[in-house]
């Protein structure tokens, strides 16, 4: 069994055992879409009496108690300020429901400092849409702070408008040791943007796998920090439409780890090189193409 796949069955054993009553910690469900939904003290514990908002929902739960949210299909939920959504409680799992446009869906306000942040340590999250509501240079609306924490099945989509697009994505800070993003996606416009996924300096063992990203990149795809250690980057489809010409950027030769599998376009006639040669780190497998109908060129320099 796959690790996407492994994860996903562990999730729905957890989900069983909740509905069941199993062992676990408290069970929250969350969705503005059903009449009289409200963030009020003893709602949530049933599918029609939910609460209004996750950040409510946080805000009754225990630290180390492996409480889960339950988002229903429908739900919305605005960001409109800094840390608008703050899951500072450790061990959450938050888990949408609904396929699609009927997943639950973040979007983001106002504020281009707006964000939705990972803010303690075994936090999850799977199955949400995020998407900018209208925020020119929305600045890094997924931030990660904390250590083993798991994006899984997550979207984020920009406006399909002029100048309206995001600086970078997911910023995982310096605290966000062990981080894995799984199977996240983003379609990106023709804007330029700095990167999708960044991982801080100094942030160990991070994992990105399974992820479907485009978009107009200066920076890259996915961007690693310089001491970043033990790095698995593996499975990825990544398109950059940017001059600078790069899919997986490593600021230095410091970062080490292993980097397979990736299947990468940039649409530059000529351009052979789409991960950045000053690195530590193992290729396997890794390709890139350059002209549409081609097939890919091998990254990286041949063992002997």
């Amino acid at each position: 069994m796959g690790i996407t796949n492994a994860r996903a069955e562990s999730n729905r054993r957890q989900v069983i055992a909740a509905i069941r009553g199993g062992g676990l910690g408290s069970t929250f469900y969350v969705n503005s879409s059903v009449t009289g939904a409200a963030d009020t003290a003893g709602r949530g514990r049933t599918p029609n009496t939910p609460l209004n908002t996750i950040d409510f929902a946080v805000g009754l739960c225990t630290d180390s108690k492996d409480d889960l949210f339950i988002v229903g299909a429908g739900h919305t939920e605005t960001i409109v300020a800094d840390s608008g959504i703050d899951v500072d409680i450790i061990g959450v799992t938050i888990l949408g429901m609904g396929r699609g446009a009927r997943r639950p869906t973040i979007s983001f306000t106002t504020d281009v400092g707006a964000d939705f942040k990972l803010a303690a340590a075994n936090v999850r999250i799977e199955n949400l849409l995020f998407q900018n509501g209208g925020i020119d240079a929305l600045a890094s609306p997924i931030e990660v702070s904390a250590a083993h924490c798991e994006i899984v099945d997550c979207e984020y989509q920009d406006l399909n408008e002029s100048n309206i697009d995001c600086l970078g994505v997911i910023d995982v800070t310096s605290a966000g040791d062990r981080v894995i993003i799984d199977g996240f996606v983003h379609i990106g416009t023709s804007d330029a943007t700095v990167d999708c996924i960044a991982i801080a300096a100094t942030a160990t063992g991070p994992m990105i796998i399974n992820c479907y990203i485009t978009g107009t990149f200066t920076a890259g795809c996915i961007v690693l920090g310089n001491t970043t250690e033990l790095v698995r980057v593996g499975n990825n489809l990544l398109l950059n439409t940017h001059g600078i010409d790069v899919c997986i950027s490593i600021t230095t030769n410091t970062c080490t780890g292993f980097i397979y599998d990736n299947l990468m376009e940039i649409a530059t006639d000529a351009q052979l090189t789409a991960i950045t040669v000053n690195n530590d780190c193992s290729l396997f497998d890794n390709f890139l193409v350059n002209v549409d109908a081609e097939s890919g060129v091998l990254q990286g320099t041949v063992s002997t």
